[in-house]
């Protein structure tokens, strides 16, 4: 399984420079600034996500609009909504198919987000 890597900090603290250093690595792909992650799974209602943290198509709809989401220039396949003979997937396996989906892309197999407010949503994405 990809551990995620997420670069975080401060404004101004050199997280882009850290970004590019770890982006030019053969094995890891460091995604744009993402920003809806743990701001989506806080506040689900009406975004697609179940009140038990399960996808649905609507999901994908209201991410097509995001302007962060379009700079990943990933396309979810419908795998990454269903889980063979389980049903929905979580919000956390459909982050991880995008982050996948990133790094297949990239032709890396390791893949990092540098979104430096994260640095407030640590717990957030661990528990993710």
């Amino acid at each position: 399984m990809n551990p995620y890597l997420f670069i975080v900090g401060c404004p101004r603290s050199g997280t882009t420079l850290l970004q590019r250093l770890l982006d030019c690595h053969a094995q890891l792909a460091i995604t744009p600034e993402t920003h809806w992650i743990p701001r989506w799974f806080h506040d689900h209602q009406g975004k697609g996500i179940t009140s038990d943290g399960r996808v649905s198509k609507k999901l994908l709809r209201k991410l097509s609009g995001h302007p962060r989401f379009a700079e990943l220039g990933v396309t979810p396949r419908r795998e990454h909504f269903r889980v063979k003979g389980a049903g929905r997937v979580s919000y956390a396996q459909f982050v991880s198919s995008l982050f996948d989906l990133y790094g297949e892309q990239q032709h890396k197999p390791l893949v990092g987000d540098k979104t430096p407010g994260y640095a407030r949503e640590v717990s957030t994405l661990h528990e993710l």
